[in-house]
């Protein structure tokens, strides 16, 4: 019997799609900061889908333990291939290699926030569920040193490289990602019995989002941590997960697809700076929301493209995408 959950990959292409959309805008104008208001649901979106999987049953810390790993080493691989990129097509090396491997591009950050919830689920689990000694000591030790001894060394400057690993991997905001990881367990453990209250709520966040979009406080509004983007995030899971399944012809299709978005997650920005100079004689042909829609799906069917293709060896699928 197929128990796989093909609303989930429906969900996925949606947040890789809009996080290509956020990163291909283009120019102030009201309409595209609107529309990158809008689809600043998709990280939260992430993080949901991780907390209805990973908090669904007990996971050995081992295992954890080792798929942290491979996301450092996908981290440290990817920004090899960005410095390499840099080199090669610019000419540009960094003064500080370490830092460069350590925090660029920015966009890895997320690899970051991954390893941070891994690390906390053998912990979250227990209080999704029930905890015992085991389990809670082990929550004390990792809380302590996220947020005790890291602290304490930001504030000391001793390693000042850590504060801008910090910033980057937004480890201060970790309760935040903690929240929609919870969200994502207990929507995963009790259902969607208040899908309109979640609907209602994410209607409020996104035009709260789009309200304030050209606002002086847009930065901090449109924060993906932010309470209104948070909202949207967790409607827009609800509303995809309470929908019928895809149909079945589609769904291996849709399963191969879905695959692919870590991928051009890490692959979008190199191809926005690759193909964004061929594009730039069409901008003044559209209009600016125009012109990202096409900038967006130029540099999303590209990406995708290369992964699709990438993901046909086991090697690459498992330790690089």
């Amino acid at each position: 019997m197929d128990t796989h959950d093909y609303r989930i990959d429906r969900l996925r292409l949606l947040a890789c799609f809009g996080v290509v959309l956020l990163h291909s805008t283009a120019g102030a104008t009201a309409g595209v900061m609107a529309l990158n208001a809008f689809f600043r649901f998709s990280v939260p979106v992430f993080v949901l889908i991780s907390g209805w999987f990973q908090l669904s049953a007990p996971i050995p810390g081992k295992r954890l333990a080792r798929k942290c790993g491979i996301l450092f080493g996908k981290l440290l691989l990817w920004s090899g291939i960005y410095l390499a990129a840099r080199w090669f097509l610019w000419g540009i090396w960094p003064k500080d290699l370490t830092a460069w491997l350590l925090t660029e591009p920015v966009h890895l950050w997320y690899l970051y926030a991954a390893m941070g919830l891994y690390l906390l689920t053998p912990a979250l689990h227990p209080f999704v569920r029930s905890a015992d000694r085991e389990e809670y000591r082990y929550a004390l030790i990792v809380c302590f040193l996220l947020g005790c001894v890291v602290v304490t060394l930001v504030r000391l400057e001793w390693i000042p490289l850590l504060a801008v690993i910090l910033d980057k991997s937004k480890l201060p905001d970790m309760l935040g990602f903690v929240f929609l990881y919870l969200l994502g367990g207990w929507f995963r453990r009790f259902g969607f019995e208040n899908r309109r209250f979640w609907v209602t709520a994410g209607i409020l966040g996104a035009l709260i989002s789009i309200g304030f979009s050209k606002s002086p406080w847009n930065q901090q509004l449109l924060s993906f941590l932010a309470p209104n983007v948070v909202l949207s995030g967790a409607a827009c899971f609800v509303v995809y997960m309470t929908r019928k399944p895809p149909a079945e012809r589609s769904r291996s299709l849709l399963r191969r697809a879905s695959e692919c978005t870590m991928g051009v997650y890490l692959l979008h920005p190199l191809v926005s700076s690759l193909i964004s100079p061929a594009l730039e004689p069409v901008r003044g042909m559209l209009f600016p929301v125009g012109y990202m829609l096409l900038r967006c799906g130029c540099i999303f069917t590209i990406s995708f493209g290369c992964i699709w293709l990438l993901t046909c060896s086991r090697f690459l699928k498992k330790y690089a995408l």
